[in-house]
């Protein structure tokens, strides 16, 4: 059974997830360069969107993610699914 605070945490999480996808949907938008300095601008004090950059950027950064891992056909659904 999850206690107030892991809901209050559960629940912001997801709230997170829905507003870092609303901010890669707003990058993804606009094509002024202009316009996705402001909104990283904007967001600078988000860690979760800060480290997400950062995993997605940095190139000194290994994953093990590669086009044909991501593209490979599983049995599982996702996870989460974003309108």
């Amino acid at each position: 059974m999850l206690h107030t605070g892991e809901w209050a945490e559960m629940n912001n999480s997801i709230s997170d997830d829905k507003t870092i996808k609303n901010l890669f949907d707003r990058l993804a938008q606009t094509s002024s360069t202009l316009a996705k300095r402001d909104i990283l601008v904007e967001n600078i004090e988000n860690e979760h969107f800060r480290k997400l950059l950062d995993y997605l950027l940095n190139p000194f950064l290994i994953t093990g993610i590669s086009a044909k891992k991501i593209s490979k056909e599983t049995e599982k659904p996702p996870t989460k699914q974003f309108e």
